[in-house]
């Protein structure tokens, strides 16, 4: 299925839940028959004001909306007792500018390119809701990982006005660097940015898939992880080097995100001598350049393990 279609559907099942939530409140209170009494006295309420607007007769629209004002109260004092209130009665919608169609008029309402990146990322990388908040960091069991942690909330509060949007975290396994970064892209989303964790293995596949003509959303999963305003590529060499794949596709994603100025997270248990003899020194000059990145080294024992 297209990711057009997937948001077409997104937004269908959206408003369609909202409106059928209102829908089973109504239903619930019109079996009370004092309530479907007011309930139908409003609803006819209705065609005597557009009566007496149209007719232009003020004095019998002042006193009708008096009435009605008074049958609304009535209604919310009967609503109440069975623990509800007067919006219960209506539709929900996530976003009340487009009321969950994506669409205002013909155009596309501001909250249609979150979903789009939202439904985009569905089969990119690790689903938001399985990553740490900050909340969850214990600066106890890693004095090295503690230093870290405290920069990126600095890096985070900061963002996207950053000096040096990527950044390496480099150390030995289980130190805190997938941890850590994994965090920064659940609060990022929080804030507002389109945000992608996404394992080495993971974007090789997406390489993989991208060379293949056969594939007939090559485009729509790489799209995603050029455009988002953050992403994290965990574990930077574990995925097998794929001749033609591999090195090309990532030179290619590192470079034009650095060029629109898109941050990007490695994280690794290489050193840079090793990412330079396995990746070559265009992507290591990128990966490393001074004036965009900064690296971090985790030292201390394996966290897991305590």
């Amino acid at each position: 299925m297209d990711t057009i279609k997937k948001v077409s559907d997104y937004y269908k099942k959206l408003r369609n839940d909202a409106i059928e939530k209102a829908e089973d409140v109504v239903y619930k209170m019109r079996k009370i028959d004092e309530y479907k009494n007011i309930d139908d006295k409003l609803s006819y309420m209705e065609k005597l004001l557009a009566d007496a607007e149209i007719s232009g007769d003020e004095k019998r629209l002042s006193s009708l909306l008096k009435e009605q004002k008074t049958l609304l109260e009535e209604k919310e004092d009967i609503l109440s007792k069975y623990g509800y209130t007067l919006s219960d009665t209506e539709p929900k919608f996530n976003c009340p500018i487009c009321q969950d169609t994506g669409f205002v008029g013909t155009k596309r309402c501001e909250c249609f390119s979150k979903a789009l990146f939202k439904i985009s990322t569905e089969d990119v990388g690790v689903k938001h809701d399985l990553l740490p908040d900050f909340k969850d960091f214990d600066k106890e069991l890693n004095k090295d990982a503690s230093k870290v942690f405290d920069k990126i909330i600095t890096f985070y509060e900061k963002f996207p006005d950053v000096n040096k949007s990527n950044i390496v975290f480099s150390g030995k396994t289980g130190t805190g660097k997938s941890f850590i970064a994994s965090m920064l892209v659940k609060e990022l989303e929080k804030k507002g940015f389109n945000s992608v964790f996404i394992t080495s293995f993971s974007l090789n596949n997406v390489f993989l898939e991208y060379s293949s003509y056969f594939s007939e959303n090559r485009f729509e999963k790489l799209e995603t992880l050029l455009t988002s305003d953050f992403l994290v590529i965990d574990d930077f060499g574990a995925e097998t080097v794929i001749k033609n794949v591999t090195v090309n596709n990532l030179l290619n994603l590192i470079t034009e995100r650095n060029l629109n100025k898109k941050a990007t997270l490695i994280t690794t248990n290489l050193s840079p001598k090793e990412i330079l003899d396995i990746y070559g020194e265009r992507i290591y000059s990128r990966i490393f350049d001074k004036n965009l990145s900064a690296t971090f080294y985790f030292g201390g024992k394996d966290i897991r393990l305590k």
